[in-house]
């Protein structure tokens, strides 16, 4: 099994940021997708400026702090490489000015720490109790993610002549902590669609660390999720894909699954729409807010398949919030140390759910979930919990 090329910190290391950011042909159409341009409307908070300063950085020219600083204030969401005619590699030219050393990483301690707690899930999820109550953001989105307890399985439609498509629920670094209902939704809806589901044990995948630029510890967490999905090819463990309940990891399991040649990921909410006719949805007069977030731009088939499956409940009241595919501020555990620019963000969210007044807003990115539920006084759910709770045999 080859390890995948963004798990290995040596490579990172050693990418030539001159080609990578010869692949820019400068013509903009990033900008206006760029969360921090739209704040600042300055051309180095923008993927292009970034890049012409990663340039000069890698030549040797001396910048100031000012210049680093606009680097650190990069989110690393990635929507400009989804939108990008050129497919430039920004986060791997991003990844490679940091991790070189031509520009500082102002990580706090709480970004640090929150990152250590996921790499090792089983040490996170049994702390989570007393991180509900440190001071400060972190402290306050925990207590709003209260963990719900369990919930009634989905009564199963058994098909003895179709043989099951065998699918592994990877639960991630936050599933054991603060997604055990959403596992247990796509479990259960998983299974009434006729699909035999496998739950691997919490593993994470690197995505947080990767976002913070952190390549050794992308790297172990990497190789660590591999090794995990290849002891289910073995005997009669062997599976047919993968899927998650993570939106914010799809991307990262999907490169890292892909060039170890293993099983590849599918979005959740995609299974279960191709499967729709197997699922009964009862009836609900709800009005809700559906937060489509930016980890899904350009994944046109993960946003149909959540809009058919919400409309298969009759009667509900789906009010998609007009800033779609614009981060809420989150990005990982970015907003830690970005606060003042986290909570511009986060405004034009705020106000139009405000307009919508939704009985609960769903979101399929956990940090989105956990940073919307700081200022919410409504429930904040993944949309696989209201399907399950809308699930009829």
């Amino acid at each position: 099994m080859s390890a995948p090329a963004d798990v290995s910190a040596n490579l990172v290391a050693a990418t030539d940021i001159h080609a990578l950011a010869r692949a820019c042909v400068k013509c903009g159409l990033c900008l206006p997708h760029c969360p921090t341009y739209r704040i600042s409307g300055n051309e180095a908070d923008s993927p292009r400026g970034r890049i012409a300063l990663a340039e000069a950085l890698a030549a040797g020219i001396e910048l100031g702090a000012d210049a680093t600083r606009h680097l650190d204030q990069c989110l690393s969401c990635g929507v400009c490489e989804r939108v990008c005619p050129s497919s430039v590699r920004y986060l791997d030219l991003l990844v490679a000015t940091r991790q070189r050393g031509r520009a500082a990483v102002a990580e706090s301690w709480r970004r640090r720490a929150l990152r250590s707690l996921v790499q090792h899930p089983q040490r996170f999820a049994s702390l989570i109790g007393v991180a509900r109550y440190l001071p400060g953001r972190l402290g306050r989105a925990l207590r709003r993610s209260r963990r719900p307890g369990p919930v009634a399985a989905c009564p199963v439609l058994a098909d003895a002549t179709v043989a099951p498509t065998a699918i592994l629920l990877l639960s991630g670094c936050t599933g054991a902590a603060l997604e055990t209902s959403v596992l247990q939704a796509a479990q259960s809806l998983l299974t009434q669609a006729g699909y035999a589901v496998q739950v691997a044990p919490a593993q994470c995948c690197g995505a947080l660390a990767r976002h913070a630029c952190a390549a050794d510890a992308a790297a172990q967490s990497g190789q660590a999720l591999l090794a995990l999905v290849g002891q289910h090819q073995v005997g009669q463990h062997q599976v047919d894909a993968c899927t998650a309940v993570v939106a914010g990891c799809a991307g990262r399991y999907r490169t890292l699954l892909a060039a170890a040649g293993l099983p590849g990921y599918r979005d959740v909410l995609c299974l279960l729409a191709e499967r729709l006719e197997r699922l009964r949805f009862g009836a609900s007069s709800e009005t809700v807010a559906l937060q489509l977030p930016c980890t899904q731009v350009g994944d046109g088939a993960a946003i149909n398949a959540t809009r058919r499956l919400l409309a298969a409940v009759p009667g509900l009241r789906v009010v998609e919030l007009p800033s779609q595919g614009r981060c809420c501020g989150g990005a990982g555990s970015w907003y830690l140390d970005h606060p003042e620019l986290a909570d511009a963000l986060l405004q034009p969210a705020l106000a139009e759910l405000a307009m919508i007044a939704p009985s609960r807003l769903l979101s399929s990115n956990i940090g989105c979930r956990l940073r919307l539920a700081t200022a919410l006084d409504v429930p904040v759910q993944h949309p696989l919990q209201l399907l399950l709770e809308q699930c009829q045999p």
